[in-house]
């Protein structure tokens, strides 16, 4: 079944870009300008989710998951950011279903998880243009390493773990702190979450060193994470 999506951008004009190239991707898309047509729209039709930007949240107020929580709702909400063209976050903010069976929410999780790597696919720039000659320097090889690691995990990652290396990745000689990484994937309000972080980060390694071709490894300099290219 088709993936339907409902996209939040009160500029009737905002987004038309990124609406069209999820529509050539055989995703169904509906636009709302306004919160009583976005209601309306949801009343309605079947829709497997609902797509904002995380200015517009921002601007509202809203935290995806407390909103959820208080209005008892099965909504899907997909937030994304691309305000910084190489820093893209896709974020997919539901809560838990409980299934009578293994196949009452796998259809869904499908169409859902279809929907959000499609977004990022449509932001995300590509990772690993081809160079004009071999990288020289250091930082020249860590950063291709980088972008050749991301690639390799994008399709065997959770996408929490994805969302965590790439964090670290895209950090590049500056490294992030625990916090900052905290903040890029739950947001600035969410409860303390610098364990969940470091067991990503354990998760993280373990699937670097064991992964053939993948020659990247993340380090903690001065409380701050490194995906650092590995010594021969």
């Amino acid at each position: 079944m088709k993936p339907s999506i409902l996209f939040f951008c009160p500029d009737e004009s905002g987004e038309k870009n990124l609406c069209a190239a999820l529509r050539e991707r055989g995703i169904a898309v509906r636009r709302a300008s306004s919160l009583s047509s976005l209601h309306i729209a949801l009343a309605s039709a079947r829709i497997d989710a609902v797509v904002v930007s995380r200015e517009e949240l921002a601007s509202r107020r809203i935290t995806p998951m407390r909103h959820l929580w208080a209005f008892a709702s099965r909504l899907t909400i997909i937030e994304y950011d691309d305000s910084e063209r190489t820093r893209v976050s896709v974020i997919a903010h539901r809560i838990p279903k409980r299934a009578t069976t293994p196949c009452d929410t796998g259809g869904e999780d499908e169409r859902i998880e279809r929907v959000r790597t499609a977004i990022e696919s449509c932001l995300r720039p590509p990772l690993d243009p081809q160079p004009e000659e071999a990288p020289r320097t250091r930082e020249d090889r860590e950063t291709a390493t980088n972008a050749g690691c991301l690639k390799a995990a994008a399709a065997k990652l959770h996408r929490k773990l994805f969302a965590v290396l790439a964090a670290i990745a895209e950090s590049g000689s500056e490294g992030i702190g625990n916090e900052a990484i905290q903040t890029r994937i739950w947001g600035p309000n969410e409860r303390n979450r610098a364990k969940d972080v470091q067991i990503y980060v354990s998760k993280i390694r373990k699937y670097l060193s064991s992964e053939p071709g993948i020659q990247a490894s993340v380090s903690l300099e001065k409380k701050r994470y490194y995906l650092r290219e590995k010594k021969a």
